[in-house]
């Protein structure tokens, strides 16, 4: 029979050893708040853990969790501090599994040994967050067959060896490393800061990358590829956000926008290691003169944004939805110009569908349209995800999102993936963003449109967070699949966009038939 036991001071408690050294398999042990010391370690069979605060971090266990073979063990709102030298704060063995919901797992003394390791166990954090006393050193290390799947988590450094990681709604802080045939698949990769002298990302040895999309802070950023692949068709990649590829060895590197190098050849100099930086090649080619310099020929003029938009393959009902939202926001704009009576129309928005339906170029050509109707001033648009508006700082979110807002103000600020400010329970690193852009908001009304953008279904949870946001969006446009007959139209406006010669009726046919 399952048994709850009580730890804290007071009548019918008990000390944390006595609780965990006496409960049966599949016990529940549950925390008073307060910090406690249990520096030899519990190896563990089949137990659960419970903080019984308001946050992880009321109730802080100082000590190491050994999970045996076979073993679960189940942790929730607390946080576990190792503080013993030569050690993890949790190992999970071969064949046992540890399930973590809104818990901080941090390694205060052993710089050499990752926070959390996976000796070819299973591990599945929610709302967690894995970090270590030294910046360099590992928050999760899965070896031996392992497996972890990290939700809405934030985790320092990350490296994987012939395992399996899967990350959703989640950031890698420093720098995640692939080796020995490992596989790492996440539907969004965030990136918080790269170490100095440090790739943020080396994967190597028949490793596989492969995300929906990554999110990179401002700034430069360099990533090793060897003898393996990378699969990320969305990316933030911009002048601001730049990201350079060393791939060695026939790897096989997709990242939009990208800039992927190849190694020049080296006589004496041996290759860098994964974790360094590369260094700058000296450019090989002579720049031409001014006589050889080509004469740049005149750039036709650009159609307005609505014709590009109807010029979208597909979204037919979407197009006229957008068109129409435009027109009204106009009449209404020069109405008010006029000193006549209008009613309050607010143009903040959700775009809501799956990826590669068109929401960010739709965003952009709605941003361009608007400015040339005469609805918003600026001729501005403003592309930012969770990882611009979110700091590791107390305090630092509402700065940094203060700081975006009004970059884009005047103008349009598209939110991709807002869902990922949502977090249920635990540490809500994105309720301080939305709560400063919810008064953003109110203050701008008519100098400021923001579009929220995601999946539908994960997107009302992020509008469940305040309820303030659902008045204050109320402009929802779907984005529909494409088509497979779309989806072969718009690849072969693509392919000759880019002059490829092929047989058009046969690459259509075969992308047709492939959906």
């Amino acid at each position: 029979m399952r048994h709850a036991i009580s730890v804290g001071m007071g009548f019918g408690k008990h000390s944390l050893e006595d609780a965990i050294t006496s409960s049966q398999a599949g016990d529940v042990v549950v925390i008073d708040p307060g910090e406690y010391q249990a520096t030899d370690g519990y190896s563990i069979k089949n137990i659960e853990i419970r903080g019984n605060g308001n946050t992880p971090g009321d109730v802080i266990i100082h000590t190491k969790f050994t999970v045996k073979e076979n073993g679960t063990l189940k942790l929730e709102n607390l946080t576990v501090v190792g503080e013993m030298t030569d050690n993890n704060t949790c190992m999970v063995k071969s064949g046992a599994q540890l399930i973590a919901k809104r818990v901080v797992f941090s390694n205060n003394h052993s710089d050499e040994y990752p926070t959390v390791y996976l000796d070819g166990g299973n591990a599945g954090f929610t709302a967690c967050e894995l970090k270590h006393s030294s910046e360099k050193g590992t928050s999760l290390y899965i070896a031996a067959g392992g497996y972890a799947l990290a939700s809405q988590s934030d985790l320092s450094v990350v490296k994987v060896n012939a395992s399996r990681l899967e990350t959703k709604a989640s950031q890698i802080r420093h720098f995640l490393g692939v080796d020995d045939h490992s596989e790492v698949v996440s539907d969004t990769l965030y990136l918080a800061d790269a170490i100095d002298d440090w790739y943020f990302a080396a994967i190597a040895d028949g490793s596989v990358l492969t995300a929906d999309g990554l999110v990179l802070p401002e700034g430069n950023f360099n990533a090793h590829v060897i003898a393996s692949r990378i699969n990320i068709p969305q990316t933030n990649i911009d002048p601001l956000h730049e990201l350079t590829i060393l791939s060695e060895e026939s790897s096989d590197v997709y990242v939009t926008n990208a800039e992927i190098k190849e190694p020049q050849k080296q006589t004496s100099n041996p290759q860098p290691a994964p974790t360094d930086k590369p260094t700058e090649q000296p450019e090989t080619e002579e720049t031409p003169t001014e006589a050889e310099a080509p004469t740049e020929e005149p750039k036709p003029a650009e159609k307005p944004a609505i014709d590009q938009l109807h010029e979208m393959i597909g979204l037919t009902e979407l197009k006229k939805q957008i068109d129409s939202f435009i027109k009204v926001a106009a009449f209404t704009k020069q109405r008010a110009e006029q000193g006549a009576k209008t009613t309050a129309q607010s143009l903040h928005s959700l775009f809501l569908g799956n990826p590669g339906t068109g929401k960010t170029t739709v965003a952009r050509i709605v941003a361009k349209a608007m400015f040339e109707n005469g609805v918003m001033p600026k001729n501005n648009y403003v592309e930012v995800s969770r990882q611009d508006l979110v700091s590791e700082n107390v305090g630092g979110t509402a700065l940094k999102t203060q700081k975006v807002l009004d970059a884009a103000l005047g103008g349009v600020l598209f939110i991709d993936e807002a869902y990922s400010l949502y977090q249920e329970g635990g540490t809500n690193w994105g309720q301080e963003a939305v709560d400063t852009i919810l008064k953003y908001m109110e203050d701008h009304r008519d100098d400021l449109m923001i579009i929220f953008a995601g999946y539908t279904k994960e997107m009302q949870d992020f509008m469940n967070m305040n309820p303030g946001l659902t008045s204050r969006a109320p402009n929802v446009f779907t984005f529909e699949d494409y088509t497979p007959e779309e989806v072969a139209r718009i690849g072969v406006l693509g392919l000759r966009s880019q002059q490829f010669i092929f047989d058009e009726d046969h690459y259509q046919e075969a992308v047709k038939k492939s959906f």
